[in-house]
């Protein structure tokens, strides 16, 4: 096995225009520039800016057609809990002074081996997985707070069984929808 050799990723999170020169800020509404301009893949982020303009929280996402992505945000499904989730946090944020824009990565080409990376491949979704992870992963959490929901598996099911519970208006005491799930790790043999 070969040592460490270190490999650099050089990229910038970009303002997406509504307009021209008019960056998209929560509340927005999808213009026909925007749709123009953004009916693509892309990598985003949305940057929580406070009151002096300093980027204290994001949400790091990719998307096959950000123009269509958007719509999630401004019209959530009632079972898109991060949409949901994301537009209160948008919402409360607004009101109390901050705003919240939305960027899209630019990044140089690269090499992984015998992998070559160029934005114009983010069409392609493992490239656009392994960019939004690599992101997620080289996030600066000690000056930014990620509001991206947590991967842990364990975390991922007790959520999953919270919303059943709600879903089914299971009362304290009514345990059917938390052994559904254990039923489903248990045929999955992850437990």
């Amino acid at each position: 096995m070969k040592e460490w050799t270190p490999c650099h990723i050089n990229y910038e999170w970009q303002s997406s225009e509504v307009a021209a020169a008019k960056p998209l800020t929560y509340p927005f509404r999808l213009t026909r520039f925007f749709i123009a301009n953004h009916s693509r893949p892309a990598l985003y982020r949305w940057a929580f800016r406070d009151k002096s303009g300093v980027i204290s929280k994001c949400y790091i996402g990719e998307a096959e057609n950000l123009a269509e992505r958007m719509r999630d945000y401004l019209w959530p499904g009632k079972n898109n809990q991060t949409e949901l989730q994301l537009k209160a946090d948008f919402l409360d944020h607004s009101k109390s002074g901050g705003s919240v824009e939305l960027q899209t990565l630019r990044f140089d080409p690269f090499g992984i081996n015998n992998v070559n990376v160029y934005e114009s491949q983010l069409g392609n979704p493992y490239i656009r997985k392994m960019m939004e992870n690599f992101l997620l992963a080289d996030h600066d959490r000690v000056h930014c707070e990620l509001k991206n929901c947590v991967a842990n598996p364990i975390e991922r099911r007790r959520r999953k069984s919270m919303r059943a519970v709600g879903a089914a208006g299971s009362r304290l005491g009514d345990f059917s929808a938390a052994m559904a799930a254990a039923e489903e790790l248990r045929k999955e043999r992850k437990v």
